[in-house]
């Protein structure tokens, strides 16, 4: 006992230990960095389903604004939801965090998740760059400034772009990949202004380091330089760069195809070769019906139709032809319709990240409960257990007085066993003398048993014939002390007594002689048939509604609560089988044929109440029915 309240004890406290809200703990920064670069996905698994924020102090909660954010930038998602950047900034911002210059950035751009509060967005990036340059931090001023200078060039603001380009290209000179792209990104703003100069100076010096560089990059470079000149009317200087520029790349997507007929087109206005305008426009408008939806170049299948069908307008335009304003509105249409199918698209993607968050507050909400409940029910369980334990030492306390008692008794009981143990010896021998015995005589057993159960229910009849005989006389008694005169009628009534007593025995005899004359049931009687279908029980009923006065058909007519087994059980009880050869022939134990008797006792009561006494057995009633 008091082991398993120690244990119950122990359970209690490791329960309540895990029941205590965990801090889950944060990868190395190292690893969780080769995880953001390389394997996002393994990262989001880490931070959105195995860690909770609303648990994590105020210093792990702002790593993981950190990681969760970048995450999501990474990932190309919303981060509609990553307000907990904030926390992070004002964090590193109290401690002086290395990281703050960039968190503003996050910040920034989680600001402007919606794309409604650019100048927001502005603001912030403006700080972190400021930060990263009061701090000399090269890497951070270099990254922030090119993320800054697209924000502008996206909004149309060149030369806000052109003026961050030039600072960040200042701390460039030792790293060429980002001095190319810087180069790249502010020569594209120059275009935008028309600075054809400075284009030139900025896209050839980009070019020159692509090639040092052996990079991917020359590609779009040199595609974008062309498209820069072609915007400026350098026709002769766009001809040549294109002839050569598509001689010595091959295209790397589907959509290289278009751009290079667009770029040729607009070259063919400007030297106003309309013939082959017409063929670059037939072949867009071929090109156009062969893009599958569901392709990758679906995506830029609306772009694509809208700057041909803006190229045919300029063609009319050229040949002196009416601009077609319908197929202008339709193709504007088109992209309005395109652009509110995406804008549908991405309210109803944030309408189920909403309600996914929200499932998640209420999962987490419930799971808070759970916990509460857990820790009510054990300290509930741990009042239980003090209370037991408390039972259990009282208790204590009795048995120590009880045990004294109890060593006396032991002693003598000790000197009772050694008698008994020499009496055991003897009777081992005994018994294995009469085993020996019992063996040769197994084929006798069942017999032997049968005659067991036929003697106990004919003890079972003389109990009940004893005490109806002491009933009788104790009325006798009663009888004659009320009415002395009437003794003589007792003592006739008396004698009637014994007389039908000894009916009921000559009856019973006489049943036997019958029996014993019919070969058939002298066959059942004896127990040569091994299974209720080896009966012939048509013969069986017939056989004994001659001999006992329509014994079946008086039980069927008087108890018709009695079914077609409890019918067979009766002739069974009637022929005066004993109950383990009944159970034989159903195949069950002595103990069911038992119930099977009393169930039949309770339906003959149900329909006549009382009619078979409460210590009388159904067999006597049935042996004298």
């Amino acid at each position: 006992m008091k082991d398993i309240i120690y244990g119950c004890l122990l359970s209690i406290a490791l329960v309540l230990v895990s029941c205590e809200k965990q801090v889950a703990s944060f990868p190395d920064y190292e690893i969780a960095e080769t995880l953001l670069m390389e394997k996002p996905d393994s990262l989001a698994v880490l931070l959105e389903d195995r860690i909770d924020p609303a648990l994590l102090p105020d210093s792990l909660k702002a790593e993981y604004g950190w990681w969760i954010t970048r995450l999501h930038n990474r990932q190309r998602r919303s981060l509609m939801n990553d307000s907990v950047i904030h926390h992070t900034l004002h964090y590193f911002n109290q401690t002086g965090s290395p990281r703050l210059s960039y968190a503003y950035v996050l910040a920034g751009m989680q600001k402007n998740w919606a794309g409604d509060k650019p100048e927001e967005e502005i603001e912030y990036m403006k700080e972190g760059l400021q930060i990263a340059e009061n701090l000399r931090d090269t890497v951070q001023f270099i990254n922030i400034g090119s993320q800054l200078g697209r924000v502008y060039f996206l909004l149309n603001e060149q030369r806000q772009s052109i003026d961050i380009g030039n600072r960040v290209l200042q701390y460039t000179e030792k790293d060429s990949a980002r001095r190319m792209t810087g180069l790249y990104m502010t020569g594209c703003s120059y275009a935008q202004l028309g600075k054809t100069d400075s284009v030139r100076l900025y896209m050839e010096e980009a070019i020159r380091l692509s090639q040092k560089l052996n990079s991917e990059m020359e590609f779009y470079i040199v595609r974008n330089y062309i498209d820069c000149l072609n915007a400026a009317g350098q026709s002769r200087e766009v001809q040549s760069l294109l002839d050569g520029f598509y001689k010595r790349f091959a295209f790397k997507s589907d959509n290289d195809y278009p751009a290079k007929e667009f770029a040729y087109a607009c070259l063919w206005l400007d030297q106003g070769k309309m013939d082959s305008v017409r063929a670059c426009l037939d072949r867009l408008d071929r090109y156009g019906k062969t893009i599958v939806n569901g392709s990758d170049q679906n995506k830029y299948k609306i772009s694509i139709i809208y700057v041909t069908k803006l190229l045919h307008t300029a063609y009319n335009i050229k040949m002196g032809r009416p601009v077609n304003l319908v197929d202008v509105y339709m193709t504007s249409e088109m992209v309005a319709n395109w652009e509110a199918n995406r804008m549908g698209i991405e309210q109803e993607r944030v309408r189920t990240q909403n309600k996914l968050e929200r499932n998640n507050l209420l999962l987490k909400i419930k799971e808070e409960q759970g916990r509460q409940l857990v820790l009510y029910i054990l300290l509930a369980g741990g009042f239980v257990v003090a209370v037991l334990v408390y039972l259990y030492q009282r208790k204590l306390l009795k048995k120590e007085r009880y045990l004294q008692q109890v060593k006396e008794q032991i002693r003598l009981h000790r000197i009772a066993l050694n008698e008994n143990e020499q009496l055991m010896s003897q009777n081992e021998e005994t018994i294995r003398v009469l085993s020996a015995q019992l063996d040769e005589q197994g084929e006798l057993s069942d017999q032997l048993h049968d005659r067991q159960m036929e003697i106990e229910q004919i003890r079972q009849e003389n109990s009940f014939l004893l005490k109806e005989k002491q009933k009788l006389e104790q009325e006798m008694s009663r009888f004659m002390q009320a009415v002395p005169g009437k003794s003589i009628e007792m003592e006739a009534y008396e004698r009637m007594t014994e007389q039908n007593m000894t009916f009921v025995t000559c009856a019973k005899q006489l049943s036997a002689i019958l029996i014993d004359r019919n070969e058939f049931l002298k066959r059942l009687q004896k127990g040569e048939f091994k299974h209720l279908s080896d009966i012939d029980w048509p013969s069986v009923y017939k056989t004994l509604d001659q001999l006992f006065n329509n014994y079946t058909k008086r039980l069927r007519q008087n108890y018709p609560s009695l079914t077609e087994e409890d019918i067979q059980c009766c002739c069974l009880i009637k022929l005066q089988l004993s109950t383990s050869a009944i159970a034989r022939l159903y195949g069950i134990a002595p103990s069911s044929v038992t119930k099977r008797k009393q169930r039949i006792k309770e339906r003959i009561n149900q329909t006549r109440t009382g009619l078979i006494g409460k210590e009388q057995p159904v067999d006597v009633y049935l042996w004298g029915y």
